[in-house]
Formats: C-alpha cells, structure tokens, sequence
C-alpha cells in the first residue's frame, strides 16, 4: 500500500522532499479555500507523486491517509552508507533494491561521502556495523606484510 511512496524517497534527501510534499497537502486540507488542496496537489508536489496520491484518496479520506503515509515514512530503518563517490541515481536505485530484498522494504538510506575510504562501502544498520573499504583491506595488507 505505502511501498509504492519509497521509490520517490530511497534517501533520507529524497525522504525530506516528500514529507515536505505530503506536509504541505496535509497543511491545505486546513486552509478555507475548498481548492487548496488540489492547488496544492498540481503546483507544489511532483507530478509523479500527485498521481499516486489521486489514485489513494478516491478511496480514502485524505487526512487519514496522509497522517498514516507521514508517520509510516518518518518511521522508517535507517541504513548509514559511507561511499568514496558521490553516487549516480542508478547506483543508489541498485544499491536500494539490494538492500529491501535482503534486510526489509521498510529502508532509507543515509548516504554520506568520504574520499579516505578510496572504495567500496561502510554500511551500519540495526546496531551493526561492516567495513567493505578498500582502505582496509589495503591496511590489512599492508600490516600482514611488515609482520
């Protein structure tokens, strides 16, 4: 039901943008002009994300609905990746699908750079932390080979 919402917030950066959509939704079913929130819906939030939320609310009452998509993204696991590179929206889209399929649907990322790492990843979710840096291993090298 929600799932289809995580594809436009795979990021904790993408994540912010749409709450701000849905908040600012949720904040128009408030306003006195009868057409604030379809105002709202077709200038402030992506088209692709206007769709999905039509399709919802023909069934649903609207603020029910986005309270519970609110509250359901802000709890969402996070997972905090290092990576030496800024990663392309392909390599996050990848990176995101592994993930879901292997730990839970219910993820963001929380991806931050940092060049010393030279490659590879440092990933910490759920109170566990694995290195997968070339840094490392290239330090385990170098440590076997003066012992």
């Amino acid at each position: 039901m929600y799932s289809d919402y995580w594809s436009f917030a795979k990021t904790k950066e993408e994540e912010e943008v749409l709450l701000e959509e849905l908040s600012m939704l949720y904040e128009s079913l408030y306003k006195s002009d009868r057409n604030a929130f379809e105002e709202t819906l077709n200038s402030k939030v992506r088209s692709e994300v206007a769709a999905l939320i039509r399709q919802k609310i023909k069934t649903d009452d609207k603020t029910m609905f986005l309270k519970d998509l609110i509250s359901r993204i802000k709890g969402r696991k996070v997972v905090k990746m290092t990576l030496a590179i800024a990663p392309t929206d392909f390599l996050i889209g990848q990176i995101y699908n592994w993930l879901i399929t292997s730990i839970s649907e219910n993820i963001v990322l929380d991806i931050s750079i940092d060049k010393q790492i030279l490659g590879g990843a440092i990933v910490s979710f759920g109170g566990k932390y694995f290195d997968f840096t070339l840094r490392k291993t290239l330090d385990q090298l170098g440590s076997n080979n003066f012992s």
